[in-house]
Formats: structure tokens, sequence, C-alpha cells
């Protein structure tokens, strides 16, 4: 194995690594790598301490490699266009050993973003179950509550809405299912307006002659769909002629003998027109405002 020594660039100071034997016995033109600087170099003013390429790889000695040129076996006596090839292989080498570390590649950027994050939620999860171990028998305040509430959400729709079946098979719950029902009723009838429970059905219209003059009899029947009593309500009775147009509007109040419709009845209303206008295609009757 042949003995190597340092070369050091006068100009820039870069140390290099080179055959011994290529400088033997005088010297010979060499070319820094790093600054293009040329010189003739000779073993007299070459740093001591030469080694061997065994020592370069086990890191004895910190140089930079020179690779001769072709005509290296040439003799001593070489001429000025004659020159050494200095390349920088050590600035390679530590680069390709710095993406090792410890014999192990450096770790992938998004891998160890992925590591960070996943390290942070398993922190979290840490720390929420100590939280947790912390409050103790408390935890279970929150979950218990809010699970009796809707418990008792869904028992109260369920007794409302089967009030009957559930009280024909169990008697001894009719008294609980009916106040319970009755009290709902209550509430919503406050927070929510009730409607209109009555309808109107078979309205009919007749116009007559009579020496007085015209008259337009109209009979119709008012329902009561819901489960209470109620008062009887004024009619108004719209008069239509051609193309829809309303030729007249007429209010009625109830009947004399129909003062309450009690719960699903019904009450005859029987109306009177003195001389109803001309041209009459259609009647419609519906409560008054």
């Amino acid at each position: 194995m042949s003995e190597k020594m340092i070369v050091a660039c006068p100009n820039c100071q870069t140390r290099f690594v080179a055959p011994r034997e290529k400088f033997l016995p005088s010297g010979r033109k060499v070319r820094c790598a790093k600054c293009a600087n040329s010189w003739f170099h000779t073993i007299d003013n070459t740093e001591p301490g030469a080694f061997s390429a065994g020592d370069i790889r086990t890191g004895k000695q910190t140089a930079t490699t020179a690779v001769p040129s072709p005509d290296a076996h040439t003799p001593s006596t070489t001429s000025a266009d004659q020159s050494v090839n200095v390349t920088d292989t050590a600035n390679a080498r530590e680069k390709k050993m710095s993406s090792w570390t410890f014999g192990a590649r450096k770790k992938n950027p998004k891998t160890a973003a992925t590591t960070t994050t996943g390290s942070q939620k398993s922190e979290f999860r840490k720390s929420v179950k100590a939280s947790a171990r912390k409050r103790g028998w408390r935890r279970w305040i929150p979950p218990l509550f809010y699970y009796s509430v809707a418990g008792s959400l869904i028992l109260g729709a369920v007794g409302y809405a089967f009030n009957k079946p559930i009280a024909a098979k169990v008697p001894s719950l009719q008294p609980a299912l009916s106040a319970w029902k009755t009290n709902v009723d209550t509430v919503v009838s406050k927070v929510i307006p009730p409607g209109r429970t009555a309808s109107i059905l078979d309205v009919k219209y007749d116009l007559e002659n009579t020496t007085a003059g015209r008259v337009l009899l109209i009979e119709t029947v008012v329902v009561n769909t819901g489960p209470d009593t109620i008062d009887a309500p004024a009619l108004a009775v719209e008069i239509f002629g051609k193309d829809n147009a309303v030729l007249d509007t007429l209010s009625f109040p109830a009947p004399p003998s129909v003062t309450v419709i009690p719960a699903e009845g019904r009450a005859p209303y029987f109306l009177r027109v003195e001389n109803p206008v001309e041209n009459i295609v259609r009647v419609e009757v519906d409560f008054a405002e």
C-alpha cells in the first residue's frame, strides 16, 4: 500500500491527500481544486505526519484526498504543464457521512412530524385520563344527569301518546296517566295557542223570487271537531260573479238558537240575504274574523 502525505495550498490553506511517491525525488507541479492555484510542491515543504490509506478510513488524519493525474507514473522530472489534479473529495465524504448518525440515517421530516403529532395525541389522552381519575366519582354526575333527563322525556312521551292502551292494560295507572295528559295539555295550550277546532260543511244556496223581491237563502253546518265545547262562531258570506269577481261580502252572527257547540257536535246555520246582487255564480261561507 502506497504511503500518503498531506499537501496544503499556500493560497487558501486547503489540505489535500496525495501519494508520496509522486513527489519523489525533487517534487512536481500541483493545482488546488478549490481555488485553482498552481505551485511547485516538494517533499521538503510538505507538512509532517505521513499516514497510510487505512488511517484515512479510521479518521486519524483530517485531509482531502488528492487524485493524481493519468500521467502520474511519469518520472519526477516533470514539465510545467504536467500537474496533479487535486479534487476535494473530503467534502463529499463529509456530506455523505453527515446523512448518517451512528450508522442510521436521519429521520424523514414528514415522519418526524407525524411522530410528534402522535406523541401530542398520546399526551392529551394521558392528561384526560389523569383528570378523570382526579375527579373520581364526580365524573359520573354529568352523564347520569343527561341520561335521567332523556329517560324522563321518553317515558313522558310514551305515557301521553299511549295513555289509553296502557290504562287498559294496567288500570292502576289510569289516574296518573289522566293527570299527566291533562297537565301536558294545559301547558301546551298556554305555550301554543289552540287553533280553530270547527269546520264548515255542506254549503247550499238558492235564489227565490217573492212578492217582496229576490231572496238568497244559504244553508250550512258548523262541526266542532275538538274535544271541548266551543261558542257558536259568526260566519262570513262571499258572493262571486263571473271571472271570480267578488260581488258582495256579508257577515252573520251565530243564530239565537245556537249559542254553543258541544265536543264533536254539529250546529245548522240558515242565512237569508234580501235583494242580493245580480249575476251570482257561486257563494262561499267562511268563519268571520
